[in-house]
């Protein structure tokens, strides 16, 4: 089958989590298809080489269907869950249409699944999948990076070794600058050299967290993503709110310690000896005491 991955073009996190589907879909030897911007899917394309990829704006309706009919996709399984990724698909004339009846879509699907949170969400992305009877045995979410890439990660860290990243998509999610500081400070302390990660977009963040009082190395804006994948593989740890620079670091392999507030850990977290997932129970960020965040990094740490 010629199948279609519908999904935000712009999240990192909802790509890497999709990578368990796509690597099923062509083991299973499926023609696959997803719909990013090009900058995100190189996070994905050296280690998925067979995934075409659709730069389609779902904001321009018409001529965004127009182009995926031309493709004559099989199905689409729909991972975005906004009315317009589904008309779009209506439109296009794909005849097997998969997704949540989310935002009163469900007229517009073919086949329909449940909006789960007590599974990861790369379950739920396989469920849309198995709604058209195609199994699939899932692996946790893996990337790579080449040689070089990692050699590169190397020299852009200068010889520090903890990663840390302030911002997040939005105020809720963000560690507040009190927990920074803490978190920082401990880790400086210890002997740790600090690096600041995040995309261009978190530039705000870099002249309070220069006040905080400890030294630290700025990468903020500065990396394509590939570069950011080199220095994450390269670190010893990143620690960081629910970004998808977390799901970068668990799908390398690299270890990363995250603070949740809103979002739900179960199914956007990881948890394993190499991926620590705090959050309390109000789903407020301040709530989450920096001494526990500190204790923790340090502890990561301390495992080698």
């Amino acid at each position: 089958m010629r199948i279609l991955v519908s999904i935000k073009p712009r999240f990192i996190g909802d790509t890497v989590m999709a990578t368990p589907l796509l690597r099923g879909l062509l083991a299973k030897g499926h023609k696959v298809a997803i719909t990013l911007r090009p900058h995100v899917f190189s996070v994905i394309a050296p280690d998925f080489p067979d995934v075409k990829n659709l730069d389609i704006k779902e904001s321009k309706v018409f001529s965004a269907s127009r182009v995926l009919r031309q493709e004559k996709f099989d199905a689409v399984l729909i991972i975005n869950r906004s009315a317009r990724s589904a008309l779009v698909a209506w439109l296009a004339q794909i005849p097997v249409r998969v997704g949540v009846p989310s935002e009163g879509r469900g007229m517009l699907l073919t086949h329909k699944t449940v909006a789960r949170e007590d599974q990861p969400e790369f379950e739920s992305d396989a469920d849309l999948a198995r709604a058209i009877g195609i199994p699939l045995d899932l692996e946790t979410p893996h990337l790579t990076v080449s040689d070089s890439e990692r050699a590169r990660g190397v020299e852009l860290l200068e010889g520090h070794n903890v990663l840390i990243q302030p911002g997040a998509s939005f105020k809720e999610k963000a560690l507040t600058y009190d927990q920074l500081g803490h978190v920082s400070k401990s880790l400086h302390a210890a002997g740790h050299r600090l690096v600041l990660v995040g995309g261009k977009e978190e530039v705000d963040h870099v002249a309070p967290m220069m006040e905080l009082g400890v030294p630290f190395l700025n990468l903020i804006g500065k990396c394509s993503l590939r570069e950011t994948m080199g220095v994450i593989a390269s670190a010893d740890l990143l620690v960081s709110p629910d970004t998808g620079l977390v799901h970068l670091a668990t799908a390398l392999g690299s270890k990363a310690l995250t603070v949740f507030g809103p979002s739900n850990p179960v199914r956007w977290g990881y948890v394993s000896p190499r991926n620590v997932v705090l959050k309390d129970a109000s789903g407020l960020m301040d709530r989450v005491s920096k001494e526990s965040i500190a204790d923790a990094a340090l502890d990561m740490l301390s495992r080698g």
